[in-house]
């Protein structure tokens, strides 16, 4: 898939010239494209259940980095159901991301003002991981385990270095 746009639009390329206020205003851009590229594949089918799959995702994207957060990106990963023949209702999944900030974000540092503002500084790209597990304790019930880590692109926050997070989360469903 692919876009391209004429209308005018905030240059991310100028943000340094805005924080803090210099008098300068940021710069327009026009003529930005972008194009991205959606891809699954089952790469399991069970032969007696053709619902009981799992396979690759992803998405490949690059722009041209003016008016966009991002100059290219990707997310990748594996998931669907379990392969093994009594549990063929549970799903999984691992996935990965990418995100490489464009030029103007991660150039830019903005200083703290005392009891204003706290400043912050950009890194050059945001990462992250996620993995989950939904088990099937019965069709109307399931009891679900998630992982993330998250690696900012937000470097440093009120001159504190900020290197990464991890989240831990449970989730259930019951089916009425």
């Amino acid at each position: 898939m692919g876009a391209y746009s004429t209308k005018d639009v905030r240059n991310t390329d100028d943000l340094e010239d805005f924080f803090p206020p210099t008098g300068n205003y940021i710069g327009e851009k026009s003529n930005r494209w972008s194009a991205t590229y959606f891809f699954e594949q089952t790469l399991f089918e069970h032969e007696e259940n053709n619902k009981q799959t799992f396979g690759v995702f992803g998405t490949l994207g690059i722009t041209d980095g003016k008016g966009s957060v991002s100059d290219h990106f990707f997310t990748l990963g594996v998931g669907g159901n379990s392969p093994f023949k009594n549990r063929m209702h549970d799903q999984w999944g691992i996935g990965y991301f990418h995100y490489s900030l464009s030029d103007g974000l991660n150039e830019l540092n903005i200083p703290s003002i005392p009891g204003v503002y706290p400043g912050f500084g950009m890194s050059s790209a945001e990462a992250g991981f996620e993995g989950f597990y939904e088990y099937y304790f019965t069709p109307w019930f399931t009891l679900g385990a998630d992982i993330q880590f998250i690696s900012p692109g937000i470097e440093k926050y009120n001159g504190l270095s900020n290197t990464g997070v991890t989240f831990l989360g449970f989730r259930s469903m019951i089916k009425f």
